[in-house]
């Protein structure tokens, strides 16, 4: 017999009266509103420029991409629901996509530049940060120099933005120039660089060639640290008069062999000298405590000297006279030199 609950149950469903389901709720596609499957364009605003952050530098450009919102038909029946007797269900969709782009035309012209041109060009740019330079100097304040150097006509309203911010505040050591047999340089200071002037500070690169030689200079208002990133280096300086006396008289010279990312220091006004000797490039940073750090080769400046200064000096009168001397002075390499004939032997580099 079955319970007195359960009857009541049985009683109850079959009193009761079957009614439709409503028809399950389909969204319809973003920014559609009658799914009727036509096209609809989305425009979307792309900041560009610097960073977005200063209006005068911000473009805004609209972009109007076209999407076809997918057309579906549905024929829905639910299965054993109340009265549905489910022998039908079927879903049909069918989605068609289509999208467009315009792709930008590239023209590739070939100019031929004129060296003079470039030179002038260069000259005229060299002068231009001089001029920029000695403006920021008549500034007494830092603030003063970075509104004369960083904003729209130096007034201090409106922060220069691209290419014309970017001279001025990214340097690149890429365009070193050869300055001898032995490599490039470039230094970083007041002058080549104007944002550093009154910032104690400024930074050289060299490149090295096999067997290349910065011959021993010194740097009257820096001391220097130097660090390889590249290949090995030796270097060399003596610090003053007094510092450890050998037997002949002579300052000691200290001595450091460096290889990739280490470093050593060159005291201000210190004699010192960076050599490769082997027979791969080498390349080492060398930044120094003075916007504004001078350079001055011994060898070469002592040659500069009067004549009879430089014979007395070298105390070989007798085999050094006036006409040698300007031998001597105009045979002398440039600041960056080859030497060293065992590694020149080695390398198979022909001394010149």
């Amino acid at each position: 017999m079955p319970s007195t609950v359960a009857i009541a149950i049985l009683v109850s469903l079959a009193g009761a009266s079957v009614q439709a389901l409503p028809q399950p709720f389909v969204p319809y596609p973003y920014g559609h509103s009658n799914y009727t499957g036509t096209a609809v364009s989305f425009n979307t605003a792309v900041p560009t420029g610097a960073h977005g952050y200063n209006a005068s530098c911000t473009t805004i450009t609209t972009t109007t991409k076209s999407a076809t919102v997918p057309s579906e038909t549905t024929s829905f029946m639910p299965t054993g629901a109340r009265g549905y007797d489910g022998s039908l269900t079927t879903i049909t969709t069918t989605t068609t996509t289509t999208k467009s782009a315009t792709v930008p035309r590239v023209t590739t012209t070939s100019t031929t530049v004129n060296s003079d041109a470039a030179a002038s060009a260069a000259a005229a740019s060299v002068a231009s940060l001089k001029s920029l330079s000695a403006d920021l100097h008549k500034q007494p304040t830092q603030v003063g120099r970075f509104n004369t150097l960083l904003t729209v006509d130096g007034a201090g309203k409106e922060l220069l933005c691209g290419d014309d911010l970017n001279r001025r505040v990214v340097f690149d050591f890429n365009k070193a120039k050869a300055v001898g047999d032995g490599g490039r340089t470039s230094l970083a200071n007041e002058d080549t660089f104007p944002i550093v002037t009154e910032l104690g500070i400024s930074t050289s690169v060299a490149f090295l060639n096999p067997c290349g030689i910065n011959s021993p200079h010194i740097h009257p208002r820096a001391t220097e640290f130097l660090t390889v990133v590249q290949g090995k280096v030796q270097t060399g300086f003596v610090l003053e008069n007094g510092f450890v006396i050998d037997k002949t008289g002579l300052s000691a010279q200290v001595d450091a062999t460096l290889e990739a990312f280490q470093g050593t220091v060159f005291p201000q006004g210190s004699i010192h000298y960076q050599f490769n000797p082997t027979c791969e490039p080498a390349t080492f940073v060398a930044t120094l405590n003075s916007a504004d750090p001078g350079t001055s080769q011994i060898a070469q400046n002592f040659l500069s000297l009067d004549s009879s200064i430089v014979r007395a000096t070298l105390g070989a009168p007798s085999n050094i006279d006036g006409a040698n001397i300007d031998q001597f002075r105009h045979a002398l390499p440039r600041n960056l030199v080859q030497g060293v004939e065992s590694c020149l032997a080695a390398c198979k580099i022909q001394k010149k």
